[in-house]
């Protein structure tokens, strides 16, 4: 993700990063924001519980997982309506593809860096894209949607 935010900034210097989180790669994404002179564009914010609130204030979501089951903070951008940039790492795919996001291979920084500034350029793709994932969202994992599929799964399993 910095060398992708770095890419960004080579284009443009109108935006703020914020990372949510804490992990094991800290010091290292540290280090990488001050070797590259990103602290004014990369913000580290640490752990922060209650970071749906975040979500209304967000232009673009990016997800630069490289292994991810779910990818449950995808779906809440596509709640809050912010347009999405993912890698296809593990759940990814299923949640971004179709439409619902800009979706690039892992550890390509190149198209992270593409994906955030097309959707930062463009109201348009981003309004097709974030009403397409809205809709996405409700309708598929709504509580009675997701029980039902259980219930069918189940019911099919007995025979």
């Amino acid at each position: 993700m910095v060398e992708a935010v770095r890419q960004l900034a080579a284009i443009r210097q109108d935006f703020v990063f914020v990372h949510f989180g804490k992990g094991n790669l800290e010091t290292a994404v540290r280090e990488k924001i001050a070797e590259y002179g990103l602290q004014e564009q990369y913000r580290l914010m640490g752990f922060y519980s209650e970071v749906e609130d975040v979500f209304s204030v967000l232009d673009v979501f990016a997800m630069s997982s490289e292994e991810e089951g779910l990818g449950s903070s995808v779906l809440d951008a596509f709640l809050y309506k912010v347009p999405t940039v993912s890698t296809n790492a593990g759940g990814l795919v299923d949640l971004v593809g179709e439409g619902r996001g800009i979706m690039c291979a892992v550890r390509d920084a190149g198209k992270l860096a593409e994906g955030m500034q097309a959707l930062l350029e463009s109201p348009e793709l981003r309004t097709q894209l974030t009403e397409k994932a809205y809709r996405y969202a409700v309708t598929e994992h709504n509580i009675d949607h997701i029980t039902q599929k259980y219930l069918a799964m189940f019911d099919g399993m007995l025979g």
